[in-house]
C-alpha cells in the first residue's frame, strides 16, 4: 500500500507545504515526497502558497473522490483545459485560491520515455527520473511567478515593490556607487550600502504597513478591498526585521530557491522500495 505523506513523521518547518498525495496518476504507488527536501525547498523560497502536484485531466472531469483533494476536485469542476496557463514540456501550472497547482500530463510522459528505448534500466526507473525533472520545471515556474509577479496578485504591493527596486536599487543605489568608486571615498561606498538598506527597508515597510492597514480593513468592512490591496502573503511584504534590508522584489529568495532545485531536486520524489 501507497504511503501517505502524513505517514512519514516528519513535521514541516514551514508554514506552506509540496503535497504529492493528490497525484493519482502512472507510478503513483512507487512515488513518495521526501519532505524534509520539499519543505527545504519552501522554507529556502520562502513561498507563500501550497504547491499541489496531480495528475493532469484528460478528456473529462474528474470528481473529488477519484482525486482525493476536496480543493483539486472544485478545480478541475471548470470548463476542460481552458483555464491552465500554458507550459513547457508535459506540465501546465495555475494558480487558484493560493495553492499553486502542477498539472503533469503523465500518458505522453510515459509516452515519451517508452519511445526513448533505453534498456538499460526499467521503465519505472526512468518514468520516476522523468517525473522528477517535470516536478522541478513546474516548481521553477510556481517560483518565477511568485517571486517576480508577486503570485500574479498587481496590486499595492506590486507596484511599491518595483518602485522601490526601480528608482533607489537600479537607478540611485549604482550611481551613488560608481561616485564612490571613482572617488576613492571608503565613506562614500559605506553611505551607498547604507543607503540602499534604508530604502529597501522604506518601500519594504510601507508594504507591511499597507498589508496591515488591509487586514484592519477586511475586518471592518468584509472584502470589499481584497485583490487591489497586499495581504500577509503576498511574496512581496516581509516577515522579519531581516528582511525588511533585503531587496523589496524578493529577488534574493528566487535566487536561494533556483539554487537550491539545481542541488537537491533529484532528491525531491524518492521510490518506495
Amino acid at each position: 500500500m501507497q504511503k501517505t505523506e502524513q505517514d512519514s513523521g516528519y513535521q514541516n518547518k514551514h508554514f506552506k507545504s509540496i503535497h504529492l498525495d493528490t497525484y493519482r496518476g502512472i507510478a503513483s504507488d512507487i512515488m513518495e515526497l521526501n519532505r524534509p527536501v520539499a519543505d527545504g525547498f519552501m522554507k529556502t523560497s520562502d513561498m507563500r502558497g501550497d504547491v499541489v502536484i496531480m495528475q493532469k485531466p484528460q478528456d473529462r472531469v474528474w470528481d473529488y473522490d477519484e482525486i482525493g483533494f476536496v480543493r483539486v476536485a472544485k478545480l478541475l469542476k471548470l470548463p476542460r483545459l481552458n483555464f491552465w496557463r500554458n507550459g513547457t514540456g508535459f506540465i501546465q501550472t495555475k494558480k487558484s485560491e493560493g495553492v499553486w497547482y502542477i498539472a503533469i500530463n503523465d500518458q505522453e510522459l510515459a509516452n515519451k520515455v517508452v519511445r526513448a528505448e533505453d534498456n538499460s534500466r526499467k521503465f519505472d526507473e526512468r518514468f520516476v527520473d522523468a517525473f522528477k525533472e517535470e516536478v522541478k520545471r513546474g516548481l521553477v515556474t510556481c517560483l518565477k511567478r511568485e517571486k517576480l509577479l508577486n503570485g500574479g496578485q498587481y496590486n499595492f504591493a506590486f507596484l511599491v515593490g518595483y518602485h522601490g527596486l526601480i528608482s533607489y536599487n537600479l537607478v540611485a543605489g549604482p550611481s551613488i556607487l560608481a561616485a564612490a568608486f571613482i572617488s576613492g571615498e571608503a565613506s562614500l561606498v559605506a553611505s551607498a550600502l547604507a543607503f540602499s538598506s534604508i530604502a529597501n527597508a522604506a518601500s519594504n515597510g510601507i508594504n507591511l504597513f499597507g498589508a496591515g492597514l488591509t487586514h484592519v480593513e477586511q475586518r471592518l468592512f468584509g472584502d470589499v478591498f481584497k485583490g487591489n490591496t497586499p495581504d500577509f502573503n503576498d511574496p512581496f511584504v516581509k516577515h522579519s526585521l531581516f528582511e525588511l534590508i533585503m531587496p523589496p522584489v524578493p529577488i534574493d529568495r528566487l535566487i536561494l530557491g533556483l539554487r537550491y532545485l539545481n542541488k537537491h531536486s533529484h532528491e525531491l520524489i524518492k521510490t518506495i522500495k
